[in-house]
Parts: structure tokens; C-alpha cells; sequence
């Protein structure tokens, strides 16, 4: 199976962990399927970007449902505002198997998922919104991923 570019694409390993390229999840449906393909391993993902005022509710029910440790790192400009949503979700829910980490640029997302995420695991880009204002477009924000974790 070849996936497509950018869409659940394994790209590498870095340290020990999986790193996958899901930088054309532009919507929060997207990216809850992405964490359900990775749903038996630890996961750092990169959420946030452009904010279109989308609903982000359904999201975060799903990340309060999650059972392995998960890492979710919010970028600017929607992520302060999802990751609220999934602090609420999961608070609601008792589950502490998901922490919230927001960030104030794109590029401090990989330095946190390296620290958080342990050998084994998933480090996902699956940002559940577009690019706009950052980056030109998705791709060049998944060639931006790559490039902070050394991979082209």
C-alpha cells in the first residue's frame, strides 16, 4: 500500500519513533481518524493552524475517549482554542492519559513531541485545520515538520 503524500504518510524514524505526515488533515474528522489508525501506541500530534471557526467538539470527545498516553502539541492560531476543548473534554471524562501543550510557534512543536513522546511512539502531524497565515499550504507546513525532525 502507497499512501498518499501527505495523508498518513510514514515518512522516517527519529529516535526510536514512528514520524507520520498527515499534514493534509485539515478538518477535526480527519484528524481523529489519524489517532485512531495509532490507537494502541503513545502519540505526540501537532494540532492547530488557520482557525475557520470550525467546531472542534467532536475532537476533543474523541481524545477524552483515548486510552494511550497522548501528547497533544496546539500551534497558533486555532490550537489555544482546541486544546481548551480537549482539556475540558478530558477533565470531564477523568482521563489523564491525554495532556495538552500549546506552543507559541510551528517550529517548538518537534523539540516538545521528542520530550514527551517515548520510543515506540507515533510523532503525527495531524493538525485538524489549514495552513493559512504561517505557511503557504499544507505542503509546505508537512515540508516544514519534516525539515525540524531532519527528515526530507
Amino acid at each position: 500500500f502507497q499512501p498518499l503524500a501527505n495523508r498518513l504518510e510514514p515518512i522516517g524514524e527519529v529516535e526510536g519513533r514512528l514520524v507520520v505526515d498527515d499534514g493534509l488533515s485539515t478538518a477535526p474528522e480527519a484528524a481523529i481518524a489519524a489517532l485512531e489508525t495509532y490507537s494502541d501506541v503513545p502519540v505526540g500530534i501537532v494540532i492547530g493552524g488557520h482557525d475557520r471557526k470550525l467546531s472542534y467538539d467532536v475532537l476533543a470527545a474523541a481524545l477524552a475517549k483515548r486510552q494511550s498516553p497522548t501528547w497533544v502539541v496546539t500551534v497558533p492560531e486555532s490550537g489555544p482554542r482546541i486544546g481548551q476543548l480537549i482539556i475540558q473534554a478530558c477533565a470531564a471524562a477523568g482521563n489523564e492519559s491525554v495532556r495538552v501543550i500549546g506552543v507559541d510557534e510551528f517550529d517548538q512543536c518537534v523539540e516538545v513531541l521528542l520530550a514527551c513522546v517515548p520510543v515506540g511512539g507515533v510523532l503525527l502531524l495531524s493538525p485538524a485545520a489549514p495552513s493559512f497565515g504561517k505557511f503557504r499550504n499544507y505542503k509546505e507546513r508537512s515540508l516544514r515538520f519534516r525539515e525540524l525532525l531532519g527528515l526530507k
